[in-house]
């Protein structure tokens, strides 16, 4: 008997062992899988013991060490998200202005008729060479990886809230930077509808694959914020954007192509129209 109780607590310092190892080389999923044995089979085993009793102590700090270890990735990942919005927007941009172009070219070469028929939501559908292009990817992989850990810890409440504040405050960021609506520096105000695009296709992308851990209620109250707060910025410079024609035509040429990108990744644009008409008058 003595024999048998000293080979299972070898068995449990050993799965201790490779626990600390598994979260040290970031092997997540296996580390939550080392820490269930030894809640679920082999602290019973040694619970009577000394030892054992030191063992379950130990079992809440181990989960925090794995939530913690887990939650720092993440955190990188949002981190350096900063650089991948800014590309995906540029991108979806650029392959917007593509698009508006070749609408320019037929609607030049339609009669007055269809002209008047093809509105651009019909263009949209005309486009069939562009919906042939590469789909935006974004890497979740890291989010999946928490959210699974925190759910075996029975953290996901904790840890949705928690993602969800993080999300909320990256894009207080993205619209807390500096604009300049002065003709020929008018790229950071760019950078930013960018940056927008690029973060609402990443909720856009987490709501398609993860539902149930993100709502359309959560995104749709993000993009709600977000073009309040782009009013605002707007509002607060309308005076310089009315002043300069230069910077009132190229404005609204961003903000045009900005609307349809959004529209086309299913976002409600209709306040943002109203802006633009508050604005321009068109």
């Amino acid at each position: 008997v003595a024999v048998d109780a000293l080979r299972g607590c070898q068995e449990v310092v050993r799965l201790v062992s490779g626990f600390d190892e598994q979260v040290a080389a970031r092997q997540y999923y296996s580390a939550i899988k080392t820490l269930g044995s030894l809640k679920d089979v082999y602290l019973p085993r040694v619970r009577c013991y000394a030892f054992g009793k030191v063992l379950e102590a130990s079992v809440p700090h181990m989960e925090t060490k794995l939530q913690g270890a887990a939650l720092s990735d993440m955190k990188d990942w949002l981190y350096s998200l900063k650089k991948t919005t800014r590309d995906i927007g540029r991108h979806l941009t650029a392959r917007m202005h593509t698009k508006q172009r070749s609408w320019v070219q037929r609607d030049s070469a339609a009669t007055a008729t269809e002209r008047h028929l093809v509105s651009p939501a019909v263009q949209f559908v005309l486009d069939e060479e562009f919906d042939r292009d590469e789909p935006v990817a974004v890497e979740l992989m890291p989010l999946y990886q928490c959210l699974h850990i925190n759910e075996k810890l029975g953290r996901r409440a904790e840890f949705r809230r928690s993602f969800t504040e993080d999300r909320s405050n990256q894009l207080s960021l993205i619209l807390d930077s500096p604009v300049q609506f002065v003709s020929g520096q008018l790229a950071s105000f760019d950078a930013m509808l960018f940056d927008i695009i690029g973060f609402f296709v990443v909720e856009h992308s987490i709501l398609a694959s993860a539902p149930d851990f993100c709502s359309r209620a959560d995104v749709d109250t993000l993009w709600e914020v977000c073009i309040a707060r782009l009013s605002d910025i707007l509002a607060r410079s309308i005076q310089a954007i009315r002043g300069d024609q230069n910077v009132s035509s190229t404005l609204q040429g961003a903000l045009t192509t900005f609307l349809y990108v959004q529209e086309e990744n299913a976002y409600d644009v209709r306040k943002l129209r109203d802006l633009m008409m508050a604005i321009f008058g068109a």
